[in-house]
């Protein structure tokens, strides 16, 4: 899997929910407990692309194969579950993005 990491000192989360990472663009938002102004988690099944925001550190995960992008957002929602952090992916009211999360197999991780 493919990573980029940047910092942004001054950025938080609501750039990418209002832009970067919207569910027009092919975005979901990962929820958690741990969802605030300073950390989320965005997937986008049709890239095979995660990305993390957390204190300004952004990463960005680029699968290759929709297999690798699958064991990735499943380690993603095991290390959430474990820690008792898990609600679910939201793909809004977008049916296409619901459909490429039903595609992959992943629509159990659907809220």
């Amino acid at each position: 899997m493919k990573t980029i990491r940047k910092f942004d000192a001054l950025g938080e989360r609501y750039q990418f929910d209002a832009r970067l990472c919207r569910a027009g663009a092919g975005w979901a938002q990962v929820d958690t407990t741990q969802g605030a102004s300073y950390f989320g988690t965005w997937t986008n099944p049709s890239t095979r692309q995660i990305l993390e925001f957390c204190e300004g550190d952004i990463t960005l995960r680029t699968a290759e194969a929709d297999d690798e992008y699958v064991t990735a957002v499943r380690e993603l929602h095991a290390w959430n579950l474990e820690r008792r952090y898990w609600k679910g992916i939201d793909p809004g009211f977008d049916e296409a993005l619901r459909g490429e999360f039903h595609r992959l197999g992943l629509a159990d991780l659907l809220h």
